[in-house]
């Protein structure tokens, strides 16, 4: 009975039906791995001596998937690197080419030097603080104040009021005098 059950095979149709359809799921997903596959022949940048990480269903040993990412992180370190200098080195040739186009030479770049030193000097002259000799008293006086009564600091209350009187009025000078 066993011997006879298994000598009984399905029969296979087949229509001569001219209009095969798939359905729009297998399409993708073949049309999906078609692009996979382009974009992984493109992108394979790593020495063929490393195995390739299989998929979740493969096996490999953690040291092994270990060594695996180590050689590939170092590979893309390396390539980030090349690029950066490369980047390093066509921005120093453009520095380079700028300096031939202005000209800017040892001697020119003294002179700047020199004309910015005389620029900052004559912006100090006509910008000195000229503070009068009463606000610098007034000054003085808050300030020995305070040191006189560290523990009770608002004892000097009349001092920092004739203070900020005297820089008001200072103020005031100055605003008037440069309008």
């Amino acid at each position: 009975m066993g011997a006879k059950q298994s000598s009984f095979e399905t029969p296979i149709i087949i229509y001569n039906d001219p209009n095969i359809r798939f359905s729009h799921g297998l399409v993708d997903q073949l049309q999906l791995e078609k692009e996979r596959m382009k974009n992984a022949k493109n992108e394979s940048t790593y020495p063929s001596d490393i195995p390739p990480i299989p998929p979740a269903g493969g096996h490999l040993l953690p040291e092994e998937l270990e060594n695996i990412i180590k050689v590939r992180v170092d590979n893309e370190l390396n390539r980030l690197r090349e690029r950066d200098d490369e980047i390093a080195q066509r921005a120093q040739e453009e520095l380079n080419r700028q300096r031939v186009i202005l000209g800017d030479s040892g001697a020119n770049s003294v002179a700047t030097e020199l004309d910015t030193n005389a620029l900052i000097d004559r912006i100090q002259r006509k910008y000195e603080n000229k503070v009068s000799s009463e606000v610098i008293e007034q000054q003085r006086a808050v300030i020995s104040c305070y040191q006189n009564n560290s523990s009770r600091t608002l004892d000097c209350w009349e001092e920092v009021q004739k203070f900020k009187r005297v820089t008001q009025e200072a103020i005031q000078e100055f605003v008037t005098s440069h309008q």
